[in-house]
């Protein structure tokens, strides 16, 4: 099941992240959940493994229970582990048990407040004009428990605070559409004018091709030429979207 609200207010590009987490977590949204993602609607999924078992308390250098899954910003210096103090967390993509984060966490979503402002005069002088800094100090308290799993252990996000790392992918996608990032030539022409129903279409056409390649992997040996035949298509077509997903990413 899901649920989706829309709102007409949009306080802009950096006050609207904030703004968005702020509505949620006075609401009592996230209440009934053990986990929530965070994540922004130009980030693609490739392989959520790293993030699930990091939510599981299964991954990183000391595994056990986490209450937040970050990537940081590579302006900063890398975090390599638990209680990374250093680290500017990236809100393309994030993981927090709700329970542990204040209601109030981003009540200074405002930056237009007055200097003057008792309790969030801070974030519009500067200290927070942007959604991951003030992302950093909400969460800071899980870091300080060393409550913290980090995804970019080997520090390979871009020189922005854009995901890149984990199987997780900023894209740009309204100039590199998912589409022809994935699949380049590979994939059929999609027939939908609607985006959401082109990325329907696009995970339908993956799973398929991923059924396909394990249906021959498992259907018999060298000796199977059609076995042999669907495994070489399906595997041309997965080397052929990773090389499109590769060279797009580099640009």
């Amino acid at each position: 099941n899901a649920t989706i609200f829309f709102s007409v207010f949009n306080p802009g590009y950096q006050d609207g992240a904030k703004y968005a987490m702020h509505v949620a977590l006075t609401s009592g949204w996230f209440d009934a959940y053990e986990w929530v993602v965070r994540i922004n609607p130009d980030v693609m999924v490739f392989d959520e493994s790293r993030l699930t078992l990091a939510m599981a308390g299964l991954f990183g250098p000391s595994p056990g229970r986490y209450e937040g899954v970050f990537a940081s910003c590579r302006r900063n210096k890398p975090c390599y582990g638990r209680g990374c103090e250093h680290g500017l967390i990236q809100t393309d993509v994030l993981a927090v048990r709700p329970d542990v984060v204040p209601r109030d966490a981003f009540a200074c979503w405002n930056s237009s407040v007055p200097r003057s402002d008792p309790e969030c005069g801070f974030a519009r002088s500067g200290a927070e004009s942007h959604a991951e800094e003030q992302a950093t100090r909400a969460f800071r308290p899980i870091v300080q428990r060393r409550a913290d799993a980090w995804l970019n252990l080997n520090h390979t996000s871009g020189s922005l605070c854009r995901i890149n790392t984990g199987g997780l992918r900023h894209l740009d996608t309204h100039k590199r559409p998912s589409d022809r990032l994935l699949c380049a030539k590979a994939c059929p022409v999609w027939k939908a004018a609607d985006p959401w129903q082109r990325f329907v279409e696009l995970s339908q056409h993956l799973a398929r091709k991923r059924a396909a390649k394990k249906a021959a992997e498992s259907s018999g040996g060298p000796g199977t030429d059609g076995a042999v035949r669907r495994a070489r298509s399906a595997g041309a077509a997965h080397r052929a979207a990773k090389k499109a997903a590769r060279k797009l990413a580099r640009n």
